[in-house]
């Protein structure tokens, strides 16, 4: 006869989360460009604010909304940007910054439209990055 344990029923193990499993929430999209590739990939490949073309090393990540206001590192937060975008902008607030991009006719009408969606997508925390 054979008497089965499973991991909880012994005393020195203990339950881990499934490897590979990250939980997007707790990330820092911000500090170390660890998740820049993930970022321009969620963006397309395009600036959030003008839509030149980006890429990973060249990117910028800036703050949609500032730190200074109150944003913080998560994916609702981050974006990548072109350097030209970031240095712009500085301490402004995402909408504010494309309503500038549009006066400036840096962006169309439609243009300025898909990015307040984006903008708005990116608060109701509908632009997930893939992470792996």
């Amino acid at each position: 006869m054979v008497h089965v344990l499973l991991p909880g029923e012994i005393g020195l193990v203990r339950a881990t989360e499934a490897v590979g499993q990250v939980n997007v929430e707790d990330l820092d999209f911000f500090t170390g460009r660890k998740y820049s590739a993930a970022l321009v990939e969620r963006e397309k490949g395009r600036c959030f604010y003008c839509l030149r073309s980006i890429d990973a090393g060249t990117c910028v990540l800036d703050h949609a909304m500032p730190q200074v206001n109150g944003g913080g590192h998560s994916y609702r937060n981050v974006v990548a940007s072109c350097h030209e975008c970031n240095s712009r902008k500085q301490g402004q607030e995402a909408g504010d910054f494309c309503r500038d991009l549009y006066r400036r006719s840096v962006l169309s009408a439609s243009e300025f439209e898909e990015r307040m969606a984006s903008l708005h997508d990116l608060r109701e925390e509908r632009l997930m990055p893939a992470i792996s």
